[in-house]
C-alpha cells in the first residue's frame, strides 16, 4: 500500500496517505528518503520503493526491503515508549533501511 508520494510537477509535491503503523515525517521526506517516526512492532514488514519517470516513458524502478523491529528489554521496562524513527532510501535501483 502507497503511504508516500513524490512527485515535483504536483500541487502539493508531497504527499501522505494514512495507513496503520506508518507514520511519515513529512517535512523530512523528499525525493531522495522517507522519514517514518514512531515505529513499533506493528511497522515491520516488507518495504517496497517505486520510482517512476514522467511521459513519455512512465519507466518505472523498485526495490523491497524487509524492516524487523526488535524492542529492547530496556525499552520495555521504561516508563516512556521508546520511539525510533526509520530513514529509507532509494539510491540507483536499490532500497536501503536505516533505522536511528
Amino acid at each position: 500500500m502507497e503511504f508516500f508520494r513524490y512527485v515535483p510537477m504536483d500541487n502539493p509535491v508531497k504527499q501522505v496517505f494514512s495507513l496503520d503503523g506508518i507514520q511519515v515525517d513529512i517535512k523530512r521526506s523528499n525525493k531522495d528518503i522517507v522519514v517514518l517516526t514512531k515505529v513499533t512492532p506493528s511497522t515491520e514488514g516488507i518495504f517496497r520503493c517505486e520510482v517512476s519517470a514522467d511521459a513519455p516513458s512512465f519507466q518505472t524502478v523498485s526495490a523491497e526491503k524487509v524492516m524487523t523491529i526488535q524492542v529492547s528489554s530496556a525499552c520495555k521496562t521504561k516508563t516512556k515508549d521508546c520511539v525510533t524513527t526509520a530513514v529509507l532510501l532509494f539510491i540507483l535501483g536499490k532500497l536501503f533501511l536505516e533505522i536511528r
